[in-house]
């Protein structure tokens, strides 16, 4: 299983640089744009959690989009729990490699609340 840091979701990382648009969940609307994508995770996403551990699988891939398990913990500053994360994200790949979607579905334990999600 692959590792990345808490680095993997700083707005300067290319994390964000590749992405165009985010859904929070299959039941959230689309994140559209970067500048969006950076106001949410500056807004909420990276304001509330600490101490971020991240790891991801590699479960399958076809020419056009790849299919990957991710598993993440955090500090919930709030509340000062963990929260555990459990997901699975197609990644779609333009020709020069870079991202161009990213679709996933994730559930955590305790549930996120939902004043975390987005605002549309």
């Amino acid at each position: 299983m692959g590792e990345v840091g808490s680095q993997g979701y700083s707005g300067d990382s290319g994390y964000l640089h590749r992405r165009r648009h985010l859904q929070y969940t299959p039941f959230h609307d689309l994140i559209l744009g970067k500048a969006a994508i950076k106001d949410y995770i500056d807004s909420g996403a990276g304001e509330y959690q600490k101490d971020i551990k991240f790891s991801y699988e590699l479960l399958g891939e076809t020419d056009d989009f790849a299919v990957v398990r991710w598993k993440a913990s955090s500090g919930w500053i709030p509340t000062d729990e963990t929260i555990r994360f459990d997901g699975i994200c197609h990644v779609y790949l333009n020709d020069d490699g870079l991202c161009f979607r990213f679709d996933e579905w994730w559930h955590s334990v305790p549930p996120l609340p939902e004043e975390n999600a987005p605002n549309n």
